[in-house]
């Protein structure tokens, strides 16, 4: 584990049975979470936009986006795709419930909520740190 990650996050991977949005949801210890919702730059010149940043720690669990698509058995295994939904803490909230939906949740949870927007694989084998950085807004 890497130092300086004390956060939780809630991913809940999104797929598609017949004409049915699935949703599989995993808690994942060990984060970082950032959200630069309001910040401006040191300078106060240049406003950031409102963005969410999280860098997970390489684990035991992932596969690609294509891999957890294809595989029958998604059990114990999690990925990271764009329209994903991720809330910052351990949520028990079941999207595949019909009163809730990930735009009710997202909006729920605002502003430590965001669908992925942007991801980026850092676990090459010449790396020391090995992570993913997602981000949405």
């Amino acid at each position: 584990m890497m130092l300086g990650m004390p956060h939780t996050v809630t991913i809940w991977n999104k797929y598609r049975t017949g004409n049915k949005d699935i949703w599989q949801r995993t808690i994942l210890e060990g984060c970082s979470f950032l959200n630069t919702a309001g910040m401006t730059t040191p300078d106060n010149t240049q406003v950031i936009q409102d963005n969410i940043l999280v860098v997970i720690p390489y684990r035991d669990g992932y596969v690609s986006k294509m891999e957890w698509l294809d595989s029958d058995d998604k059990s114990g295994c999690f990925t990271f795709g764009v329209g994903d939904l991720v809330v910052l803490g351990s949520c028990p909230d079941d999207i595949n419930n019909s009163d809730i939906t990930a735009v009710k949740l997202k909006n729920q949870y605002a502003p430590d909520s965001f669908i992925i927007k942007t991801v980026t694989d850092r676990t090459a084998e010449y790396m020391r740190a090995k992570h993913w950085e997602i981000g949405g807004d």
